[in-house]
């Protein structure tokens, strides 16, 4: 296993992955001399089965994410969550809109306002591990709502957050699930890994031709020998 140290800007050597497994959580780190309070005692496991390299997440309140391959489309559905930067999204399809009674004056003058019913909305999850601020989404055509730091191509804008490209990710809306993609952003997008996972290594001449995975902030990839 290699981890990427943010202060040098390099993949280091973290440990192998045997036969027998591989559990990784706070303690895997405490020899990088970082902190750790993003992660669980036990927060992954690498499992080989057969051929085959699974990740199985453990019980943890920050979760596993797999980073998403630029320009490839991943479908997520309902309380699906993703990372961007140094934020949680969480997306949730809209309710039936309740029926809305125009207000009307004592003369039969009756308000004017159409409704908008959007196709679903995306939450940010705050510290306390609940939705504090939605965005409702309602474009339905191929540019779809773009996510990222600021400017004229963003459509929801995570200011403030030097891990955010300007255009770093974008939601699809379908007639069936939405669509995940990647915007070739810098430092990725997440996309949450629910159950056991098969994940690719990477090799020593590619080693990031593997799957990267991030647990709180740490960044963590399998290459084979």
């Amino acid at each position: 296993m290699q981890f990427f140290d943010k202060s040098i800007g390099e993949w280091l050597y973290l440990g192998e992955v045997g036969r027998a497994g591989k559990v990784v959580g706070r303690a895997t780190f405490q020899a990088s001399d970082t902190i750790t309070d993003g992660l669980a005692e036990e927060h992954l496991q690498f499992v080989i089965v057969g051929d085959e390299l699974i990740l199985e997440p453990l019980e943890s309140l920050n979760g596993v994410y797999r980073r998403l391959q630029p320009g490839h489309r991943e479908a997520v559905t309902p309380h699906t969550r993703f990372r961007i930067g140094r934020h949680v999204l969480e997306l949730r399809h809209a309710e039936p809109a309740s029926p809305i009674v125009p207000l009307r004056a004592g003369d039969g003058e009756v308000f004017q306002s159409r409704v908008l019913v959007p196709l679903g909305f995306l939450d940010l999850i705050g510290p306390d591990a609940r939705p504090y601020l939605s965005f409702p989404l309602t474009k339905r055509d191929e540019r779809g709502t773009r996510i990222g730091r600021a400017g004229a191509e963003c459509d929801i804008a995570l200011s403030g957050d030097e891990w955010v490209s300007q255009r770093h990710a974008r939601l699809i809306a379908t007639d069936g699930p939405f669509w995940l993609e990647d915007l070739e952003s810098t430092n990725g997008t997440y996309l949450i890994v629910n159950g056991r996972t098969p994940i690719r290594r990477g090799t020593a001449r590619s080693p990031g031709a593997g799957d990267e995975i991030l647990i709180g902030p740490y960044k963590i990839r399998v290459v084979e020998r």
